[in-house]
Formats: structure tokens, sequence, C-alpha cells
């Protein structure tokens, strides 16, 4: 078994974490789903559309306090994406920590 099909297997099946540390991508909207009370979050994003996806989702997200990304390549930086991540700062209220 593949370690990203086994990291996709336990975390769907994993309730209850607060931190979260990935050293694969994973889909933002499927993290958030089985893991709506995270506190701590470490991930590398490998396309500007989770990286949207991930800053549209924090906008309202009330939970997480600290989100360190990895950004795995160049062509991840859009317009889309910065202006997506001024708006998630812009209203997320509970994010403390952000590093890029």
């Amino acid at each position: 078994m593949s370690s990203k099909l086994m990291t996709s297997s336990l975390l769907a099946r994993i309730e209850g974490l607060n931190c979260m540390i990935l050293s694969d991508p994973y889909p933002p909207h499927l993290l958030f789903l089985s893991h709506p009370s995270l506190h701590t979050l470490t991930l590398p994003l490998d396309t500007a559309e989770s990286a949207i996806e991930l800053f549209t989702i924090l906008q309202t997200n009330t939970t997480l306090k600290a989100l360190s990304m990895k950004i795995k390549e160049e062509r991840v930086y859009t317009s889309s994406m910065g202006t997506s991540l001024q708006d998630m700062l812009t209203q997320n209220q509970t994010l403390k920590y952000l590093e890029i």
C-alpha cells in the first residue's frame, strides 16, 4: 500500500485530532470534513487550486490557530492564490500563526 493511500485511509478513520503534520499533499476539504476541530496544521500544497481551497475554508474556520504550509513548486503562486490568501487573512479571526 502506498504511503499516500495509507494516509488517506487513516485520516478518514481517525477522529478527534487537534494537531496534524502531513508530509504529502491532501485535499483540504476532506481534511476539514473529517477533522473539523484542528488547532494546528502543517501541510504541503502542490497546486494553486488546493491553496485556494484551503484559504476559502479558512475564511470561516473558527478552530485553526496555527498553519504552516510548504509550497512545493513556484507555479503554485498565482494572483488568484494571493487574493484568496488576502481574503482569508482579512476574514479569519482565530488564526494566530501563519508560516509559508
